[in-house]
Formats: structure tokens, sequence, C-alpha cells
């Protein structure tokens, strides 16, 4: 009887060790509030704050699951011809950091805040920070 009562509470202590951790229903429920297409409408670089309409550029990116995504940029470049870049990405999001590695190599890694249905913030440090709003 002592063996089986000790088997008992010993699964007990086991099972409560491996369970889920609140932040883990957390991180699921943001990354499922990113899936999908979201457009960079401004950031804030030193207190500046810079629209995307007025630089005559868009940013979408489409956070598809299993950490892979699409980023879309539309601007004119350093001799004022338009150019349409589509590339592949790769994402993860653990805790509440969000990382973007672009088929080009350009990796950009933020906190992420005000995250809901319509928008999310990205404060990638040094006073830089992305606002995107949901297409």
């Amino acid at each position: 009887m002592k063996k089986l009562l000790f088997l008992m509470l010993a699964t007990v202590l086991c099972g409560g060790m491996v369970a889920c951790d609140k932040n883990d229903d957390a991180t699921s429920q943001t990354i499922e509030q990113l899936l999908g297409d979201w457009s960079l409408v401004e950031y804030k670089m030193n207190d500046k704050v810079v629209a995307l309409e007025d630089e005559d550029r868009t940013v979408e990116i489409r956070f598809e699951t299993l950490g892979k995504g699409m980023h879309r940029e539309k601007a004119r470049d350093d001799y004022g011809q338009w150019y349409d870049e589509t590339m592949a990405l790769d994402w993860n999001f653990t805790g509440s950091r969000l990382t973007i590695l672009r088929l080009d190599g350009e990796r950009k890694s933020g906190v992420v805040s005000l995250v809901n249905e319509t928008e999310f913030m990205l404060d990638c440090g040094d006073g830089y920070m992305e606002h995107f709003v949901r297409k």
C-alpha cells in the first residue's frame, strides 16, 4: 500500500513539474494575434515619428504559421526609380520578443507591445520603434 501511495504521489509531482507555464498561454495567444497581413504605418526614431506615407513607401509583412512569411517593400531607390521587392522571411516569437529574418539576411528583433486584433508595436531598442496595423 505504501508503494502504491508513493507511486501516486510521484506521478502527481512529476505532472506538476511539466505543466504548462502561464506565460506559454500568453505567448500562444500573441502568436495567434500576429498571424496574417500587416502594414508598417510609422516608425519612431529618437523621439521623431515618421509616417511611411510621408516617405512615399510601403512595407508589408505576412506572418504565416510555422514561422514562415513574406516581406514586401515598395519605394523609390536613390535614383528616384520605383522598386517593388518581395522576399520570404522566417520569424520567431519567444516570450515577448519577435525576431524576423529576411531571405536577404536582414534581421530585426524587438519587444512586441500593444498587441490586439488591429495593431502592434515593435520596440527594437535604442530609441527605434515600429507601428504596424492589420491590412
